[in-house]
């Protein structure tokens, strides 16, 4: 999984976010063969930066995750209330002038990690036995 790029600086901390489904899904019938994990919750941030890490942003948007396809984690994420989880931009960074400096807006959705056994396969939830 791609990592935040250390050349870029971590968002201010006001996050703007709504909740999503995430893995407690009501309607869902319980499977405990459920691999796929949904977004928890939609956010936006905002991260100043200079024109080079501007151009760095847009390269890592563009082709390292694939204009958005692919997810990603950072170091922030735990500050930011997000550990265990990784994250993939929704929509293209929107940037705004703020004399020398941009400020980007980034929507993101946040997903939780499937967690992994001490084998590194995917630790199966299996409900409890009926009596």
């Amino acid at each position: 999984m791609e990592q935040w790029p250390t050349t870029l600086p971590a968002p201010m901390l006001d996050f703007d976010d709504t909740t999503a489904c995430g893995l407690a899904d009501d309607e869902a019938p319980l499977n405990p063969l459920r691999l796929r994990t949904y977004p928890e919750r939609e956010d936006s941030f905002k991260v100043s930066l200079t024109v080079d890490q501007m151009q760095a942003l847009i390269s890592f948007y563009h082709t390292t995750l694939n204009d958005g396809a692919a997810p990603f984690t950072a170091d922030w994420f735990e500050t930011a209330g997000y550990s265990h989880h990784f994250a993939r931009i929704i929509a293209a960074p929107a940037f705004k002038s703020s004399g020398h400096k941009f400020i980007a807006s980034i929507k993101v959705e946040f997903i939780a990690d499937v967690p992994l056994a001490a084998d590194s396969s995917v630790a199966y939830w299996l409900p409890e036995e009926e009596a």
